[in-house]
């Protein structure tokens, strides 16, 4: 965060500014942060059930945490308007069940939620540095007072 932080301070603001929203883009983002509290509670009750539960079975407790996962970054999309959530979503979505059938397949350790988060990860950082150096690319740092020419 502290990374971001700095970027954002340092690299971004000399670029575009900074931006103070409005009240419809403040309801947005009180909607949003309210659907991730849920998304996130419902994920940690989920881990709190198959941790009590012993019987419930990995693939299923995959599916479902997936499936809140890709509930949360589709909401984000929607309520933040970034369709690229839409895409994490579904990556994210994959990644339990992925891991699960290449464990349950080919003995992968950590049930190959390394391997699947690794790459969505892999993915998501790719894209960002590249909207990072698209945004550098076509945002050069303005020049600072041009002396006057007098004639």
């Amino acid at each position: 965060m502290l990374v971001i932080w700095l970027i954002r301070k340092h690299v971004v603001a000399p670029r575009v500014g900074v931006v103070k929203l409005g009240p419809v883009h403040k309801g947005k983002l009180v909607r949003f942060n309210v659907v991730l509290l849920v998304v996130n509670v419902a994920a940690l009750a989920l881990g709190i059930f198959v941790a009590l539960r012993s019987t419930v079975q990995g693939q299923v407790v995959a599916l479902v945490f997936g499936l809140i996962l890709l509930t949360g970054f589709t909401v984000a999309g929607y309520l933040l308007g970034f369709r690229r959530l839409y895409v994490y979503g579904l990556l994210v979505w994959l990644s339990p069940i992925a891991g699960g059938w290449l464990y349950t397949n080919h003995g992968v350790p950590h049930h190959g939620y390394a391997i699947t988060f690794g790459i969505t990860a892999g993915i998501m950082i790719v894209t960002g540095l590249a909207i990072l150096a698209r945004l550098l690319r076509d945002n050069p740092l303005p020049a600072q007072q041009a002396p006057a020419q007098d004639a």
